[in-house]
Parts: structure tokens; sequence; C-alpha cells
């Protein structure tokens, strides 16, 4: 699962500092917000286009303006 969502935070143009936070509690992966909030990711599909995951890396890529 970090490397399916690695690998979709690049493929949406974010690196190193822009890319979200990725904590796994309890077995479940975490995507973390810039405010602290977080939704799980509980499969690769979570991290695919038109995922909560998707969307929120497009919101950071277009907040940074790239």
């Amino acid at each position: 699962m970090f490397r399916i969502a690695y690998e979709a935070a690049l493929a949406a143009g974010l690196s190193g500092d822009l890319m979200p936070e990725l904590r796994s509690e309890n077995g479940v992966l975490h995507a973390f917000r810039h405010n602290g909030s977080k939704f799980p990711l509980r499969s690769a599909d979570d991290c695919g286009i038109g995922s909560e995951y998707a969307s929120f890396l497009e919101e950071i890529r277009v907040r940074a303006g790239t």
C-alpha cells in the first residue's frame, strides 16, 4: 500500500516535501491532510483515479501551483 500510494503521488506530479504523510495504524494505511485530518486507505483501489486519495493529491498539486 505504501508503494502504491507513493507511486500515485509521483504520478500526480508531487515530490518530496509536497507528499502527504502516510502512516499505518492498526494495520490500516492512513493519509494525513495538512490540517491533521486523516482518511484510511484500505486497499490499492483506495489510491486509484477518482479515489479520495487521488482528489487529495490533486488538491495539494493545485495549491502548490505545479
